[in-house]
């Protein structure tokens, strides 16, 4: 994208509040963009940047934030402040660790962290108060805390992932729905009977790990989930 087309963007983005600016192969963010306080959502996927400026933090009015498919390893602490951001997507990125100022943005709706070099999920993730979906694909990740059955969210990806066993405090997360933990290394042991029994979850996707699928139906609580997940599809017609 030349200078005089990403100005023209800045202009309309003073407009409506709204700022495009991916696939422009920004190393980083147009000067003018400190003007744009008011600024709702803000795309910058698919460019080429290795940081993001602390004075983000404080567009206080941001919704949305898509960071997805850049260079980056962190993020300031000052997006912390970030209190109305619903949706941030850090996917495709280079993150060994989830930035902790993510703990802090108690809006956020959906995470996407798919596609890092992420080896684990911090408490505060798990503990974020009106999360819907978790995508946390394709990382490094092999183990979940504890803390996790606090979580919000209504759905959770953790294909493609190292997980050898997920803890059995998940089965008390109050709205999970949708469990994906694909092609992982979850063997028989590593699959808690009360995830199967006890929780809520109607969609638990487990193709891709060391569990036959008549070792599954054989296990206690497998009858449970069959029924859960049969009257999810009854209601979806």
């Amino acid at each position: 994208m030349g200078a005089s087309a990403s100005q023209q963007h800045i202009e309309h983005a003073r407009k409506t509040g709204v700022l495009s600016l991916q696939d422009s192969r920004l190393e980083k963010l147009p000067k003018e963009l400190a003007e744009l306080t008011n600024l709702r959502m803000l795309t910058l996927s698919r460019n080429v940047l290795a940081q993001v400026p602390p004075a983000l933090g404080t567009f206080a009015a941001l919704k949305s934030l898509l960071l997805d498919g850049n260079r980056l390893s962190s993020l300031p602490a000052e997006l912390g402040s970030l209190k109305k951001l619903e949706v941030l997507n850090l996917g495709q990125n280079s993150l060994t660790v989830v930035p902790p100022c993510v703990g802090s943005m108690v809006g956020l709706k959906t995470l996407v962290l798919a596609s890092n070099k992420l080896t684990d999920i911090p408490p505060a993730v798990f503990a974020l108060p009106r999360l819907d979906v978790l995508n946390a694909a394709n990382n490094l990740i092999t183990t979940l805390p504890a803390e996790c059955g606090s979580l919000q969210a209504q759905e959770l990806n953790l294909d493609s992932n190292r997980l050898a066993f997920l803890p059995s405090s998940l089965a008390r997360a109050p709205r999970l729905r949708v469990l994906r933990v694909a092609e992982n290394c979850i063997d028989p042991a590593g699959l808690p009977a009360a995830l199967l029994q006890d929780s809520l979850v109607s969609l638990l996707v487990l193709e891709g790990n060391p569990l036959p699928t008549k070792v599954l139906q054989d296990m206690p609580g497998y009858a449970a989930y069959e029924a859960r997940y049969s009257e999810a599809r009854r209601k979806q017609g």
